[in-house]
């Protein structure tokens, strides 16, 4: 069988070629893909395809619009109309063209598909009903209508012809014989009736019927009838007819068109619900996967669940339920939809025997009518108020779903679906039902080792805290201590000496004064913006010095309020940067200075240690990729200049201030 030949008319070289590729797909042949009114128009004429696909707003002189009268007013190419334009002005052009339907972009390949097959099918039963109009024509005019005279009781007194040839017998077999032989039998009480009510004023009617021809097809005739009267009484009738089988036939086809036409919509409409409704689907499990890659809370995002649930399967309530062994009761997690008046403690009631079934069986039960399910009496196992609450449950849901929730195969809780009205609930509805039952599951597993991992960061903290006490604040202090005690003895006998070991107590206490604040800092990192970034940075240095002993110059100048974002990650490129001196550089001093203007800022941190090759040494060593990612979070430049034996210095520039510098370069980051 030959395929469709499908014309596509669009300017837009990647879409045309999106149409074209899906068309071909579809079983269609694309003969031609052309971008202008003008040439589609000519390849019409010249491919004469079975259809076309016409973009309204084209390149050129002509449009769609004017391209697609002349192709269906010259070639009879029916034409789809392909756009993204759906203006009253536009539609109302496009209507004068009588285009066999309207495809609007974006589209699906589904509705691409049904346009063009409509498209082709109605233009092919209008050419039917064309053909059989201009054959019904022909008979009408070009052939001699059958004529017949017959009394009022039906004796035939005279046939021309046409009528002898049409029903196979001679002009004198018809004389004598009764007109009614001719009609059908269930039509006769009707001609009778007519007859008897013919009038000199009224004396003409019209019938249609069916007739068996002589070689046994069925054929329609139409009949005109007339009473001929003389003297005002009557003396016959003349009946002229004509074959009309054709006009009934086309008719016939025309209805079972409509009828078909109308069931691929229904087809269609039906399709599109079912489509739209997986979109749905799509989106509500896709927005509870992004919660559960989220920091959102347990509560959040079991809510979140209720809701997509309770949207997606139509139900008037869902309550998400857990398990609490000890007690063997059962607490609400999240709920959605349930009456504000309802006691909390009252939800489980109506689900309980479900509930205690699906956490059995691990698997989903549903009662299909609670007034079946638990009609016969009270439930001994429950007090006088539970049982009316019971029944009130029953009397205002008529159906259930219990889905369990199973976290690593052991009972979590629940999931209860409650509807109004009594139904079987579809085994698609309970298999979805189940698809967000195991992200119930996967949001508790979540929410558990989020907790695991808060509880193991907490410890993991406190453990560098008290390193960082020990290394630092407590060497220093003890240090402290030991001059202390001996400054009395040393100051009798060398009161220069006892000086300068005064100085570095000062120092040493001073050292641990900063080190202090700073862990005091990261013991409460929301007070890192109450302070200025100048007075931060000269604490680190204080630390750093009294740590290592290497002198810090620190110069500030300017005055520039921060983002907070901003404040921190230079906070924390300069903590990176002193403990990588402190720790690697082996450095004798080492400087920061940090520039706040309105034209930008400047933060640059040196030292004059061994350094290090920056072509050998790994982003991921010395901190180096955290202190990249911190400026680029914030938009800043990262430079790194580094030589063996030459010393390192780090330069940050906020947003955007660059200065060239010498020596071997780590690219911005």
């Amino acid at each position: 069988m030959e395929r469709p030949q499908v014309l596509i008319v669009e300017d837009e070289a990647l879409v045309a070629r999106d149409i074209q590729d899906r068309l071909t797909e579809l079983g269609y042949s694309v003969p031609g893909v052309v971008d202008s009114g003008a040439e589609a128009v000519r390849m019409a004429e010249e491919l004469r395809p079975d259809l076309v696909l016409m973009d309204i707003r084209l390149r050129g002189e002509v449009d769609g619009i004017e391209a697609a009268a002349q192709i269906n007013d010259q070639l009879d190419i029916p034409v789809i109309y392909l756009t993204a334009y759906s203006d009253d002005e536009t539609l109302q052009r496009a209507k004068v063209s009588e285009p066999f339907g309207y495809i609007v972009k974006p589209f699906r390949v589904g509705e691409l598909h049904s346009q063009v097959e409509m498209g082709l099918y109605r233009h092919a039963m209008e050419r039917k009903l064309k053909e059989s109009e201009a054959r019904y024509r022909s008979v009408v005019e070009d052939q001699t209508e059958f004529i017949v005279r017959w009394l009022p009781d039906g004796t035939c007194t005279f046939a021309n012809q046409s009528y002898c040839t049409y029903f196979g017998i001679t002009p004198h077999e018809v004389l004598g014989t009764s007109f009614f032989l001719s009609v059908p039998e269930e039509e006769r009480a009707a001609l009778q009736a007519r007859i008897e009510g013919a009038t000199l004023d009224n004396p003409s009617w019209v019938d249609e019927w069916p007739v068996a021809l002589p070689d046994r097809k069925l054929a329609w005739n139409q009949w005109t009838h007339r009473g001929l009267y003389q003297g005002g009484h009557l003396l016959e009738f003349q009946s002229v007819g004509r074959d009309i089988t054709e006009r009934v036939r086309a008719e016939e086809a025309m209805r079972e068109a409509k009828e078909a036409a109308v069931r691929a919509r229904q087809k269609e409409s039906k399709r599109r619900q079912e489509a739209e409704r997986r979109r749905h689907i799509a989106e509500g499990l896709g927005d509870v996967l992004a919660a559960l890659n989220s920091d959102q809370s347990l509560d959040k995002v079991l809510d979140l669940i209720a809701m997509h649930v309770r949207g997606l399967l139509d139900t008037e309530a869902v309550v998400i339920l857990s398990l609490e062994r000890k007690s063997d009761r059962f607490a609400v997690q999240a709920a959605q939809g349930l009456p504000a008046s309802l006691p909390i403690e009252a939800i489980p009631l109506l689900g309980n025997q479900a509930l205690r079934q699906a956490l059995a069986s691990h698997q989903a039960v549903a009662v299909p009518d609670t007034n079946t399910t638990f009609a016969g009496g009270a439930d001994h196992r429950l007090g006088a108020a539970d049982q009316a609450l019971l029944t009130s449950w029953v009397e205002r849901y008529r159906a259930l779903l219990a889905v369990p929730v199973l976290v690593k195969d052991e009972v979590y809780g629940a999931i209860l679906l409650f509807y109004v009205d009594s139904r079987t609930i579809p085994d698609e509805d309970v298999e979805l039902a189940g698809l967000f039952g195991t992200q119930a599951a996967l949001a508790v597993e979540n929410a558990r080792l989020r907790w695991e991992v808060e509880q193991a960061a907490i410890a993991a903290e406190r453990n560098r805290l008290a390193r960082e006490l020990h290394d630092a604040v407590t060497q220093s202090l003890f240090s402290a201590s030991l001059i202390a005690e001996v400054l009395p003895l040393v100051w009798e006998r060398h009161p220069e000496e006892a000086r300068r070991g005064l100085e570095e107590l000062r120092r040493l206490t001073a050292g641990a004064l900063a080190e202090m604040r700073s862990l005091l800092l990261e013991l409460r990192p929301a007070t890192l913006t109450e302070q200025t970034l100048g007075l931060l940075i000269r604490r680190l240095a204080d630390a750093m010095a009294a740590r290592t002993r290497v002198p810090v110059d620190v110069t500030l100048s300017g005055d520039r309020r921060l983002p907070a974002d901003v404040h921190i990650a230079l906070y924390r490129i300069t903590q990176e940067a002193l403990n990588n001196i402190s720790k690697h550089a082996r450095a004798s001093r080492a400087c920061v200075h940090l520039h706040c203007g309105l034209e930008g800022l400047t933060l640059r941190i040196a030292d004059d240690g061994r350094g290090f090759d920056a072509e050998t040494v790994q982003s991921h060593q010395l901190g180096l990729a955290i202190m990249r990612e911190r400026a680029g979070a914030i938009g800043a430049g990262f430079k790194i200049r580094s030589d063996p034996g030459q010393g390192t210095e780090i330069r940050v520039t906020w947003p955007g201030a660059t200065e060239g510098s010498a020596g071997r370069e780590d690219g911005d980051g």
